[in-house]
């Protein structure tokens, strides 16, 4: 990278100028040490026809990334000795097949054997147990336990967890996520407030921007533990770092949750040697699009969360603007 000519311009000039050109539509955060000084920027429109504007206060759906969140409350629960990694399905739900065969730590890992397509109800599922029986209904079971990326694995562990403590899903992330961080920008898909505004789904196709795309409910209903909050990428990187500083987990406890590395995608997140951990969540065909890709430990990264995904990969966009942060420490 050139730093030279980087410091033309601010961090979060340069930053501005790399989404823009990517016809990126969102809002993204770009940090180093630990977020002092982090850069905070808004591109393009929550509602093009309103012309709103993306902001600090717009929401977006978390997609994918919500999955280490249920992995989290799962991590709580076995060092809580509620529950623990080698805990087998069976005990939940005997009658997937190979259930007995397949463990938590195999659910937290994409590992089970469990397949599921996303696809689309046709109603929209205003109940727990309707979210969860319908993900019943669609998935399969190999028993072959090689990885198998599925949202299906993270709605049982959602269902998991409600099973062991007797509450539902959206009370275990009030009282074990939201409220020990203090987040004010963290909803579920039906508990959206009326005074923010929810992001709009756009893409760029054919040299134009904010082609209307959009998410339908019936799809975001059926993401139980999956896919079905939205938030913002300041709170976002408050759930990172609570996964390691005894808020929401201790370092120990984020390491049980991460396997210790052994795979690539371990307890809701993608783990590489070199220190770096991602994450990347879309829905469907909407526009969403959501990547955080950042050091272990949370002092460098770049967290972005689009409603019109760029021109090419947001995996690529975020590397670029993590070395933008790693670099260049002028804001």
């Amino acid at each position: 990278m050139d730093q030279a000519a980087l410091q033309k311009f601010s961090r979060t000039d340069n930053a501005r100028v790399l989404l823009e050109n990517a016809h990126f539509e969102g809002r993204a955060m770009i940090f180093n040490h630990y977020a002092t000084g982090a850069s905070l920027i808004s591109v393009g429109y929550a509602d093009q026809p309103s012309k709103s504007a993306n902001s600090a206060a717009t929401l977006y759906p978390l997609a994918s990334l919500q999955k280490v969140i249920t992995g989290a409350i799962i991590e709580q629960l076995t060092s809580e000795h509620r529950l623990a990694m080698t805990e087998k399905l069976s005990r939940f739900f005997p009658t997937i097949k190979d259930s007995e065969n397949i463990t938590i730590r195999q659910l937290l890992d994409q590992r089970s054997g469990i397949k599921m397509d996303e696809t689309t109800p046709n109603t929209v599922l205003t109940t727990q147990d309707a979210q969860l029986n319908y993900t019943l209904t669609q998935l399969t079971s190999t028993g072959a336990g090689r990885y198998n990326y599925t949202n299906a694995n993270y709605t049982l562990l959602a269902a998991i967890a409600s099973k062991v403590t007797g509450e539902s899903y959206n009370t275990l992330i009030q009282k074990r996520i939201i409220r020990p961080l203090n987040l004010t920008d963290t909803h579920a898909w039906d508990q959206l407030p009326t005074s923010q505004l929810t992001a709009s789904g756009y893409s760029y196709a054919n040299g134009q921007d904010y082609r209307s795309n959009g998410v339908s409910r019936e799809l975001v209903s059926s993401l139980l533990g999956a896919g079905n909050y939205y938030s913002t990428p300041e709170d976002y990187y408050a759930i990172q770092k609570g996964l390691r500083n005894g808020k929401i987990l201790t370092r120990d406890q984020y390491l049980d949750l991460a396997n210790h590395y052994q795979h690539d995608y371990d307890g809701g997140l993608y783990h590489y040697s070199n220190g770096i951990k991602r994450v990347h969540g879309t829905l469907g065909t909407s526009g969403y699009d959501t990547v955080y890709y950042g050091t272990e430990g949370n002092k460098y990264g770049a967290i972005l969360f689009a409603n019109q995904s760029p021109q090419h990969s947001i995996n690529t966009l975020a590397r670029t603007l993590y070395d933008l942060a790693y670099y260049y420490n002028e804001n």
